[in-house]
């Protein structure tokens, strides 16, 4: 039950931001980005939105990011039965931030609530990233 928790924990943060970026914000005051990387055992789906509050992403100013992941893998450990492990993991962020704009680039910083989970199966007790 909880591994179904995290998929749908990181499909409806996903969601969200997707239907937060549909409002009437102009195009140069808002960014939804989405992705997926691969390779052997593994792949994350991963989007976001970030949200500049002036409605100008090439000024500074103060920005809203909320994002999510979601993505499996495994490895191989002789500290299980079996040898193999398979994680799933989520992750959904919420962040106000602050860019500077100069003329060779764009700086930002953000601060805010930061959520991951890695559910371990079989359990892998020597794996200190398991868990909320």
């Amino acid at each position: 039950m909880k591994k179904l928790m995290g998929s749908t924990s990181a499909a409806l943060a996903l969601a969200a931001m997707m239907a937060v970026s549909t409002g009437s914000a102009s195009a140069e005051g808002t960014v939804v980005y989405t992705g997926f990387e691969a390779a052997e055992d593994s792949y994350t789906i991963y989007g976001g939105i970030v949200r500049a509050l002036n409605n100008d992403l090439n000024s500074n100013g103060l920005l809203l990011r909320f994002s999510g992941a979601f993505g499996e893998y495994e490895y191989n450990t002789v500290a299980v039965p079996g040898g193999k492990v398979n994680i799933d993991g989520s992750s959904a962020d919420a962040m106000v931030g602050y860019q500077w704009v100069g003329a060779s680039g764009i700086a930002s910083a953000y601060f805010g609530l930061d959520y991951r989970n890695n559910d371990l199966s079989p359990v892998d007790v020597s794996n200190r990233t398991r868990g909320d």
